[in-house]
């Protein structure tokens, strides 16, 4: 059975039953239905929770700080799952602002799985030259689209959304989609937007796409995941978006270890 619940002013979907809840926060420019795969495939084993990330939804107008995202997850994990322990999902954005959730709620966190983004702490000190230079063209456009806002805004979204090799509904994206990019390059020192290292205390596993000119994390941080039991690093032949490009070995992989140690 599929429900719409409102939670923190969300429209938190739910699907599915289980002993354990699988929360899914996706990315720029997605939305919950990048997860629908997903869902479909968990549905039987998981209760699965997907929502708009905040501002994200049709009409969205505002920025949120990394403080105000991470209550609001909290608040939906507490409520959907009773203040039991969810099983973490993230993608892209989802990943930087879940992750930051996760650091400071670790109690709420059953098992984590993190795809494509890393820690940005450990990412922020190994960056190369030229891979900065890709990251700062590029993010800096969106956030400008953000600032500039309405139809300019949204259609810098979309042509950068379509030459990063996004493929899926482009007409719904809107400027406010991009305010993550304006945050992390112009709010930082803002209050409510600090920023700590991804080092999850809980079982962690963390899938990355190889076909991008850009990776989002650092070898380091790969080699400290390794050597903490209960962990998995797991390189996937595609592009950022995996979920959608080969869903049923994300599926497969993704079950296999979230089943492993109960």
């Amino acid at each position: 059975m599929s429900t719409i619940t409102k939670i923190a002013g969300v429209d938190v979907h739910i699907e599915g039953d289980g002993a354990d809840t699988l929360v899914m926060i996706h990315g720029w420019p997605d939305t919950h239905r990048v997860w629908d795969s997903t869902v479909a495939h968990f549905k039987t084993r998981y209760r699965c929770v997907c929502f708009e990330l905040p501002g994200y939804e049709p009409g969205g107008s505002r920025a949120y700080t990394i403080a105000e995202l991470t209550e609001i997850f909290r608040q939906i994990c507490v409520q959907v799952h009773g203040g039991k322990p969810v099983l973490l999902l993230v993608h892209d954005w989802g990943c930087f602002f879940g992750g930051q959730f996760a650091m400071r709620h670790p109690q709420l966190i059953k098992k984590m799985v993190c795809v494509d983004v890393g820690d940005p702490k450990s990412l922020e000190k190994s960056v190369t030259v030229l891979s900065g230079l890709m990251i700062l063209g590029y993010q800096l456009t969106l956030a400008l689209a953000w600032k500039i806002g309405g139809r300019i805004g949204a259609a810098i979204n979309r042509f950068m959304a379509r030459a990063l090799g996004y493929r899926l509904d482009t007409d719904r994206i809107h400027a406010n989609m991009a305010y993550p990019y304006w945050l992390v390059w112009f709010g930082r020192r803002k209050p409510g937007n600090e920023v700590v290292a991804l080092e999850p205390p809980f079982p962690f596993m963390f899938m990355y796409a190889r076909r991008k000119p850009v990776m989002f994390h650092a070898q380091s941080w790969l080699d400290w995941l390794r050597a903490r039991p209960g962990n998995a690093v797991v390189e996937m032949d595609t592009g950022h978006w995996v979920m959608v490009q080969k869903p049923d070995e994300f599926n497969r992989v993704i079950g296999e270890w979230l089943t492993k140690n109960g």
